[in-house]
């Protein structure tokens, strides 16, 4: 009877400790950087990211920076996406882990870390010409990797540079702020884009020129809200076939 109990005993000692490991090794996996999947809820992330973001602004630019911006065709002019309009974008899409995402203009980097914690893409660009946005952008990164929040295989790059002259290959999904672009810059992007993989997503604000003469769908238009508005316009647009390079053919 005493050797029975004794080896019950061992027996529960035994799974006890195994169920410890194995719990241990999952929070751990769940928690560690190397294993984030961009899964993070809604209002976690959202809660997150106004913690991140609580002294970061991207209003307000020194004259300078101003200057270059409108010399580009752009608007110096600043507003930002909410959480609610991406999160009900992106869900619309059914975002995958073969999805790449490119956030042209994409000021302190608000829409670029929101996608990469609450949806599975492998790499999430953002790209802006204003350095002091830029610079709040890269500090708030930094803060997410000291958080264990972020996963070398699902790279997130922020880059200062004229985004008409980005290299865009691998994306498949583009963001554009657009509400204040010009006509010009407008149909720089439309040409640049349209020479990207079939099925590109392009989210814009405001509408493609000429789409369809660069095999541009509209595939869904919504009201969201968004910094200046309770409801703005978005477009979104889907590639149905890669035009030529047009250059490459002369």
């Amino acid at each position: 009877m005493q050797k029975n109990m004794l080896r019950r005993n061992y027996y529960v000692i035994t799974i006890t400790m195994l169920l410890t490991i194995v719990g241990v090794y999952f929070i751990t996996s769940r928690c560690n950087k190397n294993n984030f999947q961009g899964d993070m809820p809604f209002e976690q992330a959202t809660t997150l990211l106004g913690e991140l973001y609580k002294d970061k602004s991207g209003f307000g630019i020194p004259s300078e920076e101003t200057e270059i911006i409108r010399s580009r065709g752009g608007a110096p002019t600043y507003g930002e996406i909410s959480y609610k309009a991406v999160d009900t974008i992106l869900n619309d899409l059914f975002i995958t882990d073969e999805d790449v995402l490119y956030d042209l203009g994409s000021g302190v980097g608000k829409m670029v870390l929101q996608s990469y914690l609450s949806f599975p893409f492998k790499k999430v660009v953002g790209v802006e010409l204003s350095t002091k946005r830029f610079a709040q952008s890269v500090e708030v990164k930094d803060l997410l990797e000291e958080k264990g929040l972020m996963n070398p295989k699902r790279p997130i790059l922020f880059l200062q540079e004229d985004f008409t002259e980005s290299d865009l290959d691998d994306a498949t999904v583009v963001y554009l702020g657009s509400t204040c672009y010009s006509l010009d810059l407008m149909n720089t992007l439309v040409k640049k884009l349209s020479k990207l993989k079939k099925g590109l997503w392009v989210i814009t604000l405001k509408r493609l020129p000429d789409p369809e003469e660069y095999n541009f769908t509209l595939i869904k238009e919504y009201r969201l809200p968004m910094s200046w508005s309770k409801s703005s316009p978005v477009h979104v647009y889907e590639l149905k076939e890669q035009m030529p390079n047009r250059q490459s053919q002369v």
